[in-house]
């Protein structure tokens, strides 16, 4: 198998591990603490040892199925869970439930393989720490359940102020992660906060162009009604959108806060080594800074 693209961030340093090479940058390979300095062994050599449940043992084979997360050495990656658990250390058996937010722009540029990214990252999490894992979509104000082949590219966007209350009353326990490319929160200042004590994250994945433009110039534009007109874009437009877009994740985040829940940004990438970083940077959804 080949070398994944480099991050571009900092020094390299490659590892060869089971038969292929994963090229990360050192300060990630510290913050999973990698086990390449313990009596000059590397995972899958024939001479390492089961240890902790890490992963780390020989003949270990990749569970993720996503992008090219694959080029990863997957018995280091599965530390991901440790942040999981301590965080959730009280509720560890309760099941993760993971909402796919229906919309044709899920499909949008690097977002489709980004998500499905994601998806394998939760499920392999819930795995390795043998929790319940289960997966719904909204497809418009109904939510189903849906299975690995499922998108949400396929489904319908829906209102939340309707969808919303639904997922309170459906997961009274557990943990909720919402994934949605979302940008408008409007109804969200009279949508009702969800009545629930368990833990809630959602996980804006948007595209760069998405929140930071850089297009400039004249362009078509089409109204709901159909009717076309040409517009143009420049600097000033850049900086009313900002100020749009900063005050709708402000009403995202005062949901949020009533709800007790969280807020992630996650930009989507073609690949998954920089899915990866992101996840696992100081502030990120997933960060294992040993602890």
């Amino acid at each position: 198998m080949g070398k994944p693209r480099s991050l571009g961030l900092g020094r390299q340093r490659e590892q060869t591990m089971t038969g292929y090479d994963a090229t990360l940058p050192d300060h990630f390979l510290l913050r999973l603490r990698w086990r390449d300095g313990r009596g000059g062994t590397l995972p899958g050599t024939g001479v390492a040892h089961l240890a902790g449940g890490t992963g780390e043992f020989d003949g270990h084979r990749p569970w993720n199925t996503g992008d090219d997360l694959h080029q990863l050495d997957l018995g280091a990656w599965l530390r991901f869970k440790q942040r999981w658990i301590r965080q959730y250390r009280q509720d560890a058996d309760e099941p993760v439930h993971v909402i796919l937010d229906g919309g044709p722009t899920m499909t949008f540029g690097d977002r489709k393989n980004s998500l499905e990214s994601l998806r394998s990252i939760l499920r392999g999490i819930s795995k390795s720490t043998r929790v319940p894992h289960r997966e719904w979509l909204l497809d418009g104000s109904q939510l189903h359940s849906c299975s690995a082949e499922n998108h949400p590219g396929e489904a319908r966007r829906g209102p939340l102020k309707t969808s919303l209350p639904q997922i309170s009353g459906s997961f009274p326990t557990g943990r909720i992660v919402i994934l949605s490319d979302r940008l408008v929160f409007e109804e969200l200042e009279n949508t009702p906060s969800l009545s629930r004590t368990s833990h809630f994250h959602w996980w804006s994945l948007w595209n760069r162009e998405e929140t930071h433009p850089e297009f400039q110039g004249s362009c078509r534009l089409q109204a709901l009604n159909g009717d076309h007109w040409q517009g143009q874009i420049d600097e000033e437009t850049h900086r009313q959108y900002q100020r749009e877009l900063s005050t709708q994740i402000k009403r995202l985040h005062d949901w949020l806060t009533r709800s007790r829940g969280c807020h992630h940004r996650i930009e989507s990438a073609d690949s998954g080594n920089l899915l990866l970083h992101q996840l696992t940077r100081h502030q990120g959804p997933l960060e294992v800074i040993s602890g």
